[in-house]
């Protein structure tokens, strides 16, 4: 899976910079910032179809930040001081094959839209709702799943305003969105909503995973060397007696787009991961801290940066 990144221009002023295309770049992305902000506040928005945006993350200074959005396109909008002297860029895995984008029908008073058939989008989902015609909408939009196109059940998202949410945890082959209360007033705009979905299955090629320590065996109790970060390698980590910093070989030992998996499987004290040389990981030099029995994915761009996923 090799990194795609892309260029977010930023305005002259204050207001909105070009869109640019992300709809082959996966649902987690990093957004790095370098360059001067003169006193500006930077919105980065994501759009998941259409001419809707939302916005995700905000910059006042140089910096980098992970976002988790599934967008086929992104802008800058300056709302105040000047980005004029700042580079944006994001990046992310290549999910060519693996995004989607759908607009959800909504009604024009109480009711619910015709259902569209997500079985094949992918569980991760990004919804966008936003209004046109006026700055808001009347009413609640609930998102609501099926199993069977039939019976529809509310799911956790819902919007009183335009908003853009993700979730990742209610996979429902059919989605239809059912608006409430529109006599209650609010905005006059009608509700526009979109929903970008990744589907990972598309992502993963059929490959066998070496595991370190074997299977049988306990969990490593200190750091494994570099060289034991191979494609497709499980590295399952102790840490009740101690603090453990495992290292990374060189991104640009590996093709990219491989990686391994590392698993804190006993918790205890911090696991860190740690680049080699001048690499990075997600763009930051220094540690990456993994979660209490948490496991990241880390995927090198053939280079210089190794992405956390």
């Amino acid at each position: 899976m090799p990194i795609l990144t892309a260029n977010l221009p930023a305005p002259a002023g204050v207001g909105s910079g070009a869109a640019a295309s992300t709809a082959n770049i996966g649902f987690s992305k990093v957004i790095a910032v370098s360059g001067t902000l003169t006193g500006a506040s930077v919105n980065i928005e994501v759009s998941a179809g259409g001419s809707s945006f939302c916005p995700v993350v905000t910059f006042t200074s140089p910096g980098t930040k992970q976002i988790g959005a599934v967008a086929d396109e992104m802008r800058v909008t300056v709302t105040n001081g000047d980005a004029s002297g700042a580079t944006i860029d994001v990046g992310g895995i290549d999910a060519t094959l693996a995004n989607s984008f759908t607009m959800l029908p909504v009604t024009a008073g109480d009711g619910s839209g015709a259902s569209v058939d997500l079985s094949t989008a992918g569980a991760i989902r990004t919804f966008v709702v936003q209004a046109t015609g006026d700055s808001d909408y009347a009413g609640t939009l609930t998102i609501e799943g099926s199993l069977d196109d039939v019976n529809f059940v509310p799911t956790s998202l819902s919007f009183q305003s335009p908003d853009c949410q993700s979730q990742a945890d209610e996979a429902y082959p059919f989605l239809r969105v059912t608006r409430n209360n529109t006599s209650a007033g609010g905005g006059s705009g009608t509700p526009v909503v979109w929903v970008g979905a990744e589907n990972i299955a598309a992502l993963v090629q059929p490959n066998i995973l070496l595991q370190d320590p074997p299977p049988g065996a306990p969990p490593s109790a200190a750091p494994l060397p570099a060289a034991a970060v191979i494609p497709n390698a499980i590295l399952l980590f102790d840490t009740s007696g101690g603090a453990i910093a495992q290292p990374l070989p060189l991104a640009a030992s590996l093709p990219a787009g491989t990686g391994a998996w590392i698993k804190e499987i006993i918790p205890g004290a911090a696991l860190t991961v740690t680049p080699t040389g001048g690499d990075t990981i997600d763009l930051i030099a220094g540690p990456f801290a993994i979660a209490a029995s948490g496991a990241n994915l880390f995927v090198t761009d053939g280079m210089t940066n190794w992405i956390a996923l």
